[in-house]
């Protein structure tokens, strides 16, 4: 054989290896039971804070219920330092979930000075959309374990483009519309342990 035909036959290899690698299909794993975290566990003081921040956001989405400015200024102003005192150090998980833990914090914490930034109803709702979808992310990612959780949605709010928000109970009150379209939306998904 010459040496190009080694070579040849050298990277066929490598790519037969590389794509093996690659494209090999994942082992089957039986279903996780729900009761299991995805992280080792979080500290009884950040399911607390966890818990007095949800407390928050619930006055927060009841604020919009009533499309009452004051009220959401009041609740938004409420919910800031119990976002902060939500220890993220409290979760024992591995770094990339930790990280994201961290990130859906940060956009907690940042959509909440962003409602009281703005003066119209109708753009703190839009900072309210992403609040809501990154504290039911946080809660997802660290299995809270306090009271249920209700995601719902509305498929019409943002001139149809849809957004959730979180519920302490499965009856839907939409705070996109208030009064306009009270129940319009529907239950999406929920957390608890």
């Amino acid at each position: 054989m010459n040496k190009r035909t080694i070579l040849i036959a050298l990277i066929s290899v490598i790519v037969a290896a590389v794509a093996y690698v690659v494209f090999k299909p994942e082992p089957q794993h039986q279903q996780q039971n729900d009761t299991q975290p995805i992280t080792a566990g979080t500290t009884t003081g950040f399911q607390q804070a966890t818990t007095a921040a949800l407390a928050g956001y619930y006055q927060l989405k009841d604020a919009f219920v009533k499309s009452d400015t004051t009220a959401v200024n009041a609740a938004a102003t409420s919910l800031l330092p119990l976002v902060d005192s939500m220890a993220v150090d409290g979760i024992a998980a591995d770094t990339a979930l930790l990280q994201m833990a961290v990130e859906y914090k940060k956009t907690i914490a940042t959509e909440t000075r962003n409602i009281l930034t703005v003066s119209d109803i109708e753009q703190k709702r839009r900072s309210f959309q992403p609040l809501s979808d990154a504290l039911f992310d946080l809660l997802r990612t660290t299995r809270y374990k306090g009271s249920k959780v209700y995601q719902q949605y509305c498929p019409m709010a943002f001139d149809n483009s849809g957004a959730a928000w979180l519920s302490n109970s499965p009856d839907v009150v939409n705070p996109y519309f208030g009064d306009a379209m009270l129940h319009c939306g529907e239950l999406r998904d929920s957390v608890r342990q």
